[in-house]
């Protein structure tokens, strides 16, 4: 995937892929070269969806390996992302991805780098105080 620091250009663009897509900023404006992390935080559109065409979609039909954007959000254990069609939009959010899925998968960003399942309920008590059920799952990624 591409490094925070990766630089990426906020500059009008245009793709033909089949029919002419031309995101924007949220102002309107291009702010220059930016690194990837700054405009993911000031949410600038161009160079966000430059990093998606720097990964690509999909997986390299050339290489054996599973290398595309879809594959990874796989291997974060988001599964609604499985129709085909899918173009540069999903780098502004083109894919439907349910907000419990989004969170499941961005847990692997804290201090633990292990994904754990999230479940709402983590526990079930009777009425005399006794554990009738509890969770504990880990997922491997």
């Amino acid at each position: 995937m591409c490094r925070q620091n990766f630089l990426r250009q906020d500059l009008g663009r245009i793709w033909i892929i089949p029919k002419p897509y031309i995101p924007e900023n949220y102002d309107g404006k291009f702010h220059g070269p930016v690194l990837l992390r700054d405009a993911l935080a000031n949410s600038y559109n161009i160079p966000t969806v430059k990093a998606l065409e720097f990964v690509r979609v999909y997986d390299d039909p050339a290489t054996e390996w599973e290398d595309g954007f879809v594959s990874f959000a796989k291997r974060m254990h988001i599964t609604t992302l499985d129709k085909p069609g899918f173009g540069l939009a999903l780098a502004l959010g083109g894919g439907e991805v349910s907000l419990l899925e989004m969170t499941d998968a961005l847990k692997i960003f804290g201090s633990s780098r292990e994904l754990y399942s999230l479940t709402p309920i983590l526990k079930i008590f009777n009425n005399q105080d006794e554990t009738i059920f509890a969770e504990k799952r880990l997922l491997n990624l």
